[in-house]
């Protein structure tokens, strides 16, 4: 479907006439500015080149009439002479100007594909080092995986640290109950024998009257003997007593700190976790948010490395 032409041929060819008229050349470029700049070129010009057409049949047609003058005739071919060279210079004009048109277009053409092959190289070389940062990025994020993962052996390692203490715990414990109530049992058993001497004591007294003072000496001094040796077994199941209750209260100690130093790696791995997810987060955003989360990420390294400090394995308790 055609698009309308803004112009019609009778505009054209008044247009034409006029300029003919005036001893002007009939070009497109003062018919064009005649008619107010409407219209395509190649409308135009196919219309002037009608108007043109029209006069020559119309010359020629009353030139081969047998009744015109000489004169007239004349008149006619010369009419026809300048509108042939008014149409020669019209058409080497357009032709100039085609081909000056196209060389214009064909230096802008060449500038824009020199412009587009510079900046392909440009856009080239940008994406290399996109990608080179990209890559180098990865490794790092890599190397903080690595790390989180060390971490969390750590922590596993720490956790079964803890178990095997709070094992140890509970058979010091047991050991210490243990010793309670063989403390007691001796306990019962100097009381028993205590009062049994007694009951001997007594009876042999009653029975052995003529040797009382003798045999009161002898008994004294075994009751003394007997009192001295049951003291001096109390004294040193007492002493062994505290000495496994200050071990076990050390034991409780040191599992409390392996504890607080578990939930403070704990802790840190956490956060290593989020710095870690927040590094991925930003990653893709821009060159400029990628350098500051490698610097983080580096820091967060060097962090690592200077504050992990050596697991001091706490020492197990002595079995009495």
């Amino acid at each position: 479907m055609s698009r309308p032409t803004q112009v019609q041929y009778e505009q054209v060819a008044q247009a034409c006439a006029q300029l003919f008229q005036q001893g002007e050349s009939v070009s497109f470029a003062k018919v064009y500015q005649c008619i107010g700049s409407k219209g395509g070129q190649q409308v135009v010009s196919d219309m002037i080149r009608r108007w043109r057409q029209e006069i020559a049949h119309k010359v020629l047609a009353q030139r081969q009439h047998p009744s015109l003058p000489p004169a007239l005739v004349r008149a006619s071919d010369d009419v026809m002479e300048m509108l042939w060279e008014q149409a020669q210079e019209q058409a080497q004009q357009v032709y100039s100007e085609k081909m000056q048109e196209l060389e214009q277009h064909k230096a802008q053409w060449q500038q824009q594909i020199e412009a587009a092959q510079h900046q392909a190289g440009q856009v080239e070389r940008a994406n290399l080092e996109i990608k080179a940062e990209l890559a180098h990025i990865q490794g790092q994020l890599q190397a903080i995986q690595a790390a989180h993962q060390e971490l969390g052996q750590q922590y596993q390692a720490l956790q079964e640290q803890l178990h095997l203490k709070e094992k140890e715990l509970l058979l010091s414990q047991e050991q210490v109950g243990q010793l309670e109530a063989c403390l007691e049992s001796e306990q019962l058993r100097y009381a028993d024998g205590l009062e049994s001497a007694k009951a001997q004591h007594s009876q042999e007294l009653r029975q052995v009257k003529m040797q009382a003072d003798e045999d009161r000496r002898h008994l004294m001094q075994q009751t003394d003997e007997l009192r001295q040796m049951h003291r001096t077994q109390a004294e040193q199941l007492s002493e062994e007593l505290k000495g496994a209750r200050a071990m076990l209260e050390a034991f409780r100690m040191q599992v409390n700190a392996a504890r607080e130093e578990s939930s403070r790696w704990q802790g840190r791995a956490e956060v290593a976790q989020q710095e870690l997810e927040a590094l991925k987060d930003q990653a893709a955003h821009s060159k400029e948010e990628s350098a500051i989360w490698q610097g983080r990420a580096q820091a967060l390294q060097e962090i690592l490395r200077s504050e992990v400090p050596q697991a001091k394995k706490p020492e197990s308790p002595r079995v009495l």
